[in-house]
């Protein structure tokens, strides 16, 4: 059975002090390993994904992205404790584009691997990348997990404080108190909310809905085409209405919202 991989991160309370005391070459170095177990050659990769590596994450301003595996995937670790029934089956992230290629999941299973194993290792890495962007770089760390940043090491977001970090989750009232430059769009799903819960919500936090609209078909009215891009850093509430995509269009269940 897969391990939490937040609660695992967070159990170990990770210090700024001992991740920076970990030597780059040596934390790049552990990585080899993870890559080489997952059927990569022994070379050195990045863990960020660069904004015109996405489709959607390139659109707009551009995202910077870490893509763990999302759910279960890894066979190891569970990165979505907060995840359903259908959204595991309908993942946008392994059932449409290149979510769907053997190397691009094995990719993901690796930086997976290498945060649970080696977790000071890897953060020392991330800081060393993350030292590279630009300022006022968008930053999503939760591409297709849902691991509690803000608990396992709040330290990070001070240290780069020009830069602005986003995600989704779907774990409703039970994050941490959230630094400055990390922000929050909430995910509905008809597994567990009725559009009451949706409108509520979005009232206090932009709340991110899968709905039945068509591609190229508009959104509803009053709410916000999350398609276009994908920044979520400057939406202070609101619906934001996600199109279904992949297995999403095919099986839709209660995980589809109707409008």
């Amino acid at each position: 059975m897969s391990k939490n991989l937040t609660r695992h991160l967070e159990r170990m309370g990770i210090t700024r002090g001992a991740v920076m005391a970990t030597d780059l070459g040596d934390a790049l170095a552990a990585m080899v390993p993870y890559r080489v177990g997952r059927g990569f050659l022994p070379r050195r990769a990045s863990l960020l994904a660069k904004p015109a590596d996405n489709v959607k994450t390139g659109k707009g301003a551009g995202t910077y992205t870490l893509t763990l595996a999302p759910a279960d995937d890894s066979g190891t670790w569970n990165t979505c404790p907060w995840s359903t029934p259908e959204c595991r089956v309908t993942c946008v992230l392994q059932t449409a584009g290149k979510g769907t290629l053997s190397s691009v999941r094995r990719g993901r299973r690796w930086k997976t691997d290498y945060l649970g194993g080696s977790p000071l290792q890897f953060l020392r890495v991330l800081i060393h990348e993350l030292g590279k962007l630009p300022a006022g770089a968008l930053v999503r760390l939760n591409t297709a997990s849902d691991i509690r940043w803000e608990l396992v090491c709040p330290w990070l977001f001070e240290m780069f404080p020009a830069l602005k970090f986003y995600d989704y989750t779907k774990a409703w009232g039970k994050r941490g108190a959230m630094p400055e430059n990390y922000r929050l769009t909430y995910s509905a799903t008809g597994e567990r909310h009725t559009w009451d819960h949706v409108h509520a919500m979005a009232k206090l936090h932009p709340v991110a809905v899968v709905v039945n609209v068509k591609r190229g078909k508009p959104v509803p009215a009053g709410m916000v085409d999350g398609d276009r891009d994908d920044n979520r850093y400057d939406d202070a509430r609101g619906i934001i209405a996600l199109r279904a995509k992949g297995a999403a269009i095919r099986r839709p269940g209660r995980f589809v919202m109707a409008v």
